[in-house]
């Protein structure tokens, strides 16, 4: 039988001249039956023209797999996991110095590196058309610069944590990621469990890959890992995937990266950022960590009074519903205003109480550095110098 395409008109079955430059057109099946239904497409899909697999063009159920790299020439939004991975979000500032182990940096995104040297991380600008991939005009990477002396053990990395550690288990997941760096190294992805406080011991390499040859110019590289099962473990409170990518040790580099993606499947899909804008992502990240910044008298906190002369309690909205009442706050350049007589007080220490705040509101108190005040008047937090924050983490 010659090969052809055979299409049910809504009368009869009729045979379809291949016009497309296929090297091979497969035929109409061979047990094909005598009538069809409006939409039936019959092929022979292994040149054999044995099965009955038909592909309706409207309706029906496909089996086995379908690679679809994007939809209408766009990309499949919500198959990547990692929050920020354009690292488009920066809440917390745009350069990081000093070395600490899970130092926070873009939003979601931590390093970590042995404490000989020096080390900074910083929010870098693509120059406009020179985004590494076409289609996708990014704005910002993480640029890792490290100067560190020495040998032996280290582990220099910077990761990402993905909530649950139930996510992707017993599954066959592809992590892709663009870097380059100003001195070729070999770099090494991994991914580990962490089962939360409670729970199992943590699966260091869970999964891994490694051999990355990361070079002077802009790459994606792309790995195909499996989760191992988790049957048998213990999850606890704040469990989370830890996957991340290896630095050069022991040597002055800057590592440049971007584009951070893992998916469920074998095959790296076009990159796309977890939710669907940019005002998505930013709510996707405040789950996990929230920074009101301003300038002068800018409001920071709604609602607060004086419980004595030098302590005072506070109360704010939160923007989303965060992962878990914060557990900790960040702030500079903070005063209290009292808003029945005016007056403003620097504030030296603030804090959050995680057992009265909420997931919507956070409450802690605060003392002032100077001054007396007046008990129980009600005032504001805002800001006393430029630039002020205040920022309430739910991190893992």
């Amino acid at each position: 039988m010659g090969k052809k395409i055979r299409v049910w008109d809504g009368t009869a079955w009729q045979d379809v001249a291949p016009s497309l430059p296929y090297t091979a057109i497969h035929s109409a099946q061979a047990s094909m039956p005598a009538t069809g239904v409006d939409g039936q497409v019959w092929l022979d899909t292994d040149g054999t023209l044995a099965g009955q697999d038909f592909v309706p063009l409207s309706g029906g159920t496909m089996t086995g797999n379908l690679n679809t790299p994007s939809i209408n020439s766009g990309p499949i939004v919500g198959r990547n996991k990692i929050i920020n991975g354009d690292f488009s979000i920066w809440q917390r500032g745009t350069s990081f110095t000093g070395i600490a182990y899970d130092q926070p940096v873009a939003d979601r995104f931590f390093t970590t590196a042995n404490n000989i040297g020096s080390l900074t991380t910083s929010r870098q600008s693509f120059a406009l058309g020179s985004a590494p991939t076409s289609g996708y005009e990014s704005q910002y990477f993480l640029r890792y610069s490290l100067a560190q002396t020495g040998s032996g053990g280290i582990s220099n990395q910077v990761f990402t944590k993905i909530e649950d550690a139930r996510t992707f288990a017993g599954q066959q997941v592809t992590f892709s990621f663009w870097a380059k760096s100003s001195t070729a190294y070999g770099a090494t992805v991994f991914i580990d469990r962490w089962y939360g406080s409670g729970g199992s011991a943590v699966d260091y390499n869970a999964a891994s890959s490694s051999g990355f040859n990361v070079t002077t110019t802009w790459q994606r590289f792309t790995t195909t890992l499996t989760i191992p099962s988790i049957s048998g473990k213990t999850v606890g409170a704040n469990s989370f995937l830890r996957v991340g990518i290896t630095l050069p040790a022991y040597t002055t580099v800057d590592v440049d990266t971007w584009g951070w993606q893992l998916e469920a499947g074998n095959q790296a899909t076009p990159f796309h950022t977890a939710t669907s804008n940019q005002q998505t992502e930013l709510a996707a990240c405040q789950r996990y960590y929230v920074r009101y910044t301003g300038v002068d008298y800018t409001v920071l906190a709604t609602n607060g009074y004086t419980q004595s002369t030098t302590q005072g309690a506070y109360w704010t909205s939160l923007p989303v519903t965060m992962r878990v009442p914060p557990t900790s706050v960040e702030f500079s350049n903070v005063e209290f205003r009292d808003s029945g007589g005016g007056s403003g007080y620097v504030v030296n220490a603030i804090s959050v109480a995680p057992t009265l705040s909420t997931q919507n509101i956070a409450r802690g108190g605060m003392t002032i550095s100077s001054g007396t005040w007046t008990t129980f008047r009600p005032g504001f937090l805002e800001g006393s110098g430029t630039p002020c924050y205040l920022g309430f983490s739910a991190e893992l």
